[in-house]
C-alpha cells in the first residue's frame, strides 16, 4: 500500500528532505520507504511538498503511521506539533500541517 503525504509549507520541510531523513533513520525506515511523488497537477512548485510512503506492511494502521510521522517531527532539530488532515481517499492520503493552538 502507498500512502501519499502533502506537507504544508509552514512545516519548513521539503518532501525531498523528509524522504532522505525518513529513509536513513530507525525505526521509521523499517515502517515504510519514503519516495518523492510526481504530482498530477502542472504546478511544479507543488512537487516539493509531496511524498509517498510505500512498502507499508499489511495491517499497519493509519494511527500507527500517523504516530510515526508525529514522532519523526518531534525528533527533528526544530520539533513542531503536527495535525493530519484526511483527504477522504481510500488509500489514506493526508495533508500534514502545523497544529495551531486555539
Amino acid at each position: 500500500m502507498d500512502y501519499q503525504i502533502i506537507f504544508s509549507p509552514d512545516l519548513e520541510l521539503s518532501a525531498s528532505k523528509f524522504a532522505k531523513k525518513w529513509n536513513s533513520t530507525e525505526p521509521f525506515n523499517g515502517l515504510a520507504v519514503a519516495r518523492l511523488e510526481e504530482p498530477e497537477c502542472t504546478d511544479r512548485s507543488f512537487q516539493e511538498f509531496m511524498a509517498t510512503l510505500s512498502s507499508i506492511p499489511i495491517g499497519l494502521s493509519n494511527d500507527t503511521l500517523h504516530d510515526a510521522i508525529a514522532t519523526f517531527f518531534k525528533k527533528r532539530g526544530n520539533p513542531v506539533k503536527v495535525k493530519f488532515i484526511a483527504l477522504g481517499q481510500i488509500d489514506g492520503s493526508i495533508i500534514v500541517t502545523k497544529k495551531t493552538m486555539p
